[in-house]
């Protein structure tokens, strides 16, 4: 009962902070069969680098630090700068964070978007966090494809 209700009301609270945001277009056809294809390809190659590293993509492993040069690699086909911050996890191991942003016309309003490339040592990380990544250089992708001019400052981390 106890965990129905905090969740309820953490659902609750996360759609209250929302609501000032301007409502979301739905996809077009057109935007969701260019997105699509683009995503499986990252989730693929994710897949193709966890296999050559014995199913490893952990921080400071060799699958790890391929995930984040291919994620370098597709960053930086496209028009917006991209920064390395250095962290260290709890087991003292350094990994990179890969930062880019996409400028906006209101530089006090900011969107942050966000998905760790790394994965646990017991697994390749496809569904845990590769998925989320992969959507992350479909959406950076289209963004710099289309070129549009943004209202507030969005942040890939």
């Amino acid at each position: 009962m106890k965990r129905t209700l905090i969740a309820a009301l953490c659902g609750a609270l996360s759609l209250t902070a929302c609501s000032h945001l301007p409502p979301l277009s739905p996809a077009t056809p057109h935007q969701t069969a260019n997105t699509a294809p683009s995503m499986w390809q990252h989730l693929e190659q994710f897949q193709n680098i966890a296999k050559q590293h014995d199913n490893q993509r952990s921080v400071g492993s060799l699958g790890g630090q391929a995930s984040a040069e291919y994620i370098l690699k597709i960053a930086k086909t496209t028009p917006y700068s991209v920064q390395m911050l250095p962290f260290e996890n709890r087991e003292k191991t350094v990994g990179q964070n890969i930062m880019l942003e996409i400028k906006g016309q209101n530089p006090n309003k900011a969107i942050m978007v966000g998905a760790h490339y790394d994965s646990v040592t017991t697994g390749p990380g496809i569904n845990d966090n590769a998925s989320g990544v992969a959507v992350l250089l479909a959406v950076l992708q289209h963004y710099a494809q289309h070129n549009t001019t943004q209202h507030r400052l969005i942040i890939f981390i």
